[in-house]
């Protein structure tokens, strides 16, 4: 009975494909689980990211309204060199955040998703100190931190940047921007 049932078993049909078959095709079935589990986690993600654009506009005066603000910006991006628009004159700093890392050029066509786009405007500014060893443009913000004793507003930003401002009064706001540039992501 119980060699009736061995030679019946599917298992036992395994043992007479060769080795280095059984091999490829382990290895096939691990490629599928990966990409189908890949597959499942890029749409779960999808589906959970925080939208940066909702609730806005916002405005913040006081640490704890940034701490309410930074939902919308913790790892997003701003560029240094080419987005940084300060007024000395009205005392402005202003920049757009983006949700997605930019990129030069659009190399995807029809799979484009729109990146969401703030605009953060710090009124108030006296003056700007930018930290920017690296040079490398782009960066992601960190955390803001607002020392009232000082008149100071620090914006910390990945890798290593800083923008260090005097205010002579915390203003900030934060408002959507209609982004003229549809695909911004590494990952399309």
């Amino acid at each position: 009975m119980i060699n009736s049932i061995l030679i019946s078993s599917p298992l036992l049909a395994a043992y007479t494909i060769p080795k280095s078959d059984l091999i490829e095709i382990a290895l096939i079935l691990t490629i599928i689980l990966v990409a189908w589990v890949g597959l499942i986690w890029s749409r779960k993600c999808e589906k959970n990211r925080y939208d940066i654009t909702e609730g806005l506009p916002l405005r913040a005066e006081n640490q704890e309204q940034i701490n309410d603000l930074m939902p919308h910006l913790h790892d997003c991006y701003f560029d240094v060199e080419d987005g940084l628009q300060y007024d000395e004159e009205a005392r402005t700093l202003q920049f757009r955040v983006y949700e997605e890392k930019p990129k030069t050029e659009c190399s995807c066509e029809k799979s484009c998703i729109p990146c969401r786009t703030v605009l953060l405007r710090i009124h108030h500014v006296e003056s700007l100190e930018i930290t920017d060893p690296n040079k490398i443009a782009t960066y992601s913000i960190n955390e803001i931190k607002y020392d009232a004793d000082k008149g100071e507003l620090l914006l910390t930003a990945v890798p290593d940047c800083g923008l260090k401002m005097k205010v002579s009064r915390l203003e900030l706001h934060l408002e959507k921007v209609e982004n003229t540039k549809p695909c911004t992501s590494d990952n399309v």
